[in-house]
């Protein structure tokens, strides 16, 4: 399924296992009830989308694009998040503990409530202006 174009659609009870979804597009898509389970979703686009009790597990999502996409009871376990794009994200408690997060790009905004372990803290202090000596 890599490249395809889900754009502009409403995807309800879906699950995608085991899927290449490499470089497919969900730009402005509603996604209610939703599995991603390990899936290969390198430089998928997400931008302006609503996500609604949507599940990545185990997924490798490295720099896909999240630009201001509206999450709610979203969860993200042990998902590749590396150089990816979560900019302008409206959310509340996301939980990105147990995701790799390196190069991730965010704004001060999106950090907000954001839940991350200690060693993620390390990833993101840079976007605050603070140097870590």
């Amino acid at each position: 399924m890599s490249n395809q174009n889900f754009d502009h659609q409403y995807l309800n009870r879906v699950q995608f296992k085991n899927c290449k979804l490499t470089g497919t597009s969900f730009i402005e898509t509603n996604l209610k009830d939703v599995l991603f389970d390990h899936c290969q979703g390198r430089y998928s686009n997400l931008s302006s989308s609503q996500l609604l009790n949507v599940m990545f597990d185990h997924c490798d999502l490295q720099e896909a694009s999240f630009y201001d996409a509206n999450f709610k009871k979203i969860q993200f376990n042990e998902t590749n998040l590396i150089q990816s794009e979560l900019a302008s994200l409206h959310h509340k408690g996301l939980d990105l503990s147990t995701c790799q997060i390196q190069g991730a790009m965010f704004d001060l905004a999106s950090l907000k409530g954001l839940i991350i372990n200690d060693f993620q803290a390390v990833d993101l202090i840079g976007i605050l202006g603070v140097k870590v000596k």
